[in-house]
């Protein structure tokens, strides 16, 4: 149910609370009328339109979507699964599913984020790695989103260190942000984990 509805345009965290609150099964939703939708925040249109998606999404789709998945390496949790982030799972609102590729293990790891500006000064580098490093030889994984500047020298500092590191995306893991990021993203991928809400 949680998997199939994240993959629909759309519908958001609040929208999946009340959702999954009332349902028990993907069937269940399947035979709600238009207007039953605008009972969950939808405009008459968008409410057509998601009837029409849900009644139209077959067992087959899901299966080529799922396959899809695991042909590229990716994983996917959602909140009650064991091997969730607990810490995640404590902030306010915890993604209801997340897709990951690499290594789940060291989310459950001491982990310290590492975050900051896009265009340091040379002594922000130079700091950014060295921390990146100490910490990952220190048994820590390093936390941070694979932006430029600070962000990317502290996961290529880590990957240099034995404690891993994690990037988080603010983008699907089919997506390399930005591009000149693309040779650690396959690095974060192989050596690390990449872990995105989309």
């Amino acid at each position: 149910l949680l998997f199939a509805l994240h993959q629909l345009p759309g519908i958001g965290w609040k929208t999946i609370q009340r959702l999954v609150s009332r349902f028990e099964t993907l069937d269940d939703m399947r035979t709600l009328e238009p207007r039953e939708w605008t009972q969950f925040g939808f405009t008459p249109g968008r409410a057509g339109q998601m009837s029409s998606a849900l009644r139209e999404l077959s067992e087959r789709t899901l299966e080529d979507w799922l396959a899809r998945y695991e042909r590229e390496g990716i994983r996917w949790l959602t909140v009650w699964d064991a091997d969730y982030p607990a810490l995640l799972k404590e902030t306010a609102d915890p993604p209801w599913i997340i897709y990951g590729k690499g290594d789940f293990s060291l989310s459950g790891r001491l982990c310290i984020a590492l975050v900051g500006t896009r265009t340091p000064t040379v002594y922000g580098k130079l700091t950014a790695e060295r921390l990146g490093e100490s910490l990952a030889n220190a048994g820590v994984c390093v936390v941070s989103g694979m932006a430029r500047g600070i962000d990317s020298l502290s996961h290529e500092g880590a990957l240099r260190g034995k404690g891993g590191t994690i990037a988080v995306l603010g983008c699907g893991l089919d997506t390399v942000y930005p591009p000149e990021n693309k040779a650690l993203f396959h690095r974060v991928a192989e050596q690390g984990l990449l872990l995105s809400e989309y």
